[in-house]
């Protein structure tokens, strides 16, 4: 299960202001920590940061100032920790493996079909059968959070089913092609919820 160890200082304040300004700010505040960041922006529209907290077998631990964790296995989001309902994945494909077969523009078209577990905390479920489809859409051109250059992306959408909950949704991946690594994606992790939106700021150290 994901633990919180990390002591946070005035980088890792969740803004509560819903503005185009507060956003700005903190973008800027992010960029002059020394730390791996991500912008996330909710439902609700109100941008915070989370900075890596740990890397560990399973993927690299995401934390937030208010005790809420994100367990990502390359961008993709495997384990929550700390919200109202918590999801995990169970024995889905490696998603470095999944997202590194289409790090190159001839992979557009490409489908990669997957299936595991997930389980939720509210309400609490056992595991249920978990499918998805990954498929390279469109190579996409955007912009940096920390300095505004242009990246080329790969677009890759993952529609996804959880049948015993009648639940269907789709993710969106955006690869940078430079580095390989996931620069932003938008995922669901709460059926009743809306998808939240993720965009890397300072990639770790490699």
């Amino acid at each position: 299960m994901l633990s919180s160890c990390t002591s946070f200082n005035e980088y890792y304040d969740i803004f509560k202001v819903n503005s185009a300004e507060a956003r700005i700010s903190l973008i800027e505040k992010v960029s002059t920590s020394p730390f791996a960041s991500i912008i996330v922006t909710t439902e609700d529209d109100n941008p915070y940061s989370i900075i890596l907290d740990e890397i560990s077998i399973q993927g690299s631990i995401w934390a937030a100032s208010d005790g809420k964790y994100y367990l990502m296995n390359y961008g993709k989001v495997v384990e929550t920790a700390g919200f109202e309902n918590d999801i995990k994945l169970y024995g889905i494909k490696d998603s470095k493996s999944v997202f590194k077969s289409f790090c190159n523009k001839n992979t557009l078209g490409t489908i990669i079909e997957d299936e595991g577990l997930v389980s939720f905390t509210n309400p609490a479920t056992v595991p249920l059968k978990y499918k998805s489809k990954f498929i390279a859409l469109r190579l996409e051109t955007i912009s940096s959070l920390l300095n505004e250059t242009n990246k080329e992306t790969i677009l890759v959408m993952e529609n996804f089913e959880i049948s015993k909950i009648k639940y269907k949704s789709t993710n969106y991946y955006w690869i940078n092609l430079e580095r390989c690594q996931m620069m932003r994606s938008i995922q669901h992790l709460d059926p009743m919820k809306k998808s939240i939106k993720f965009e890397i700021v300072k990639y770790p150290k490699e």
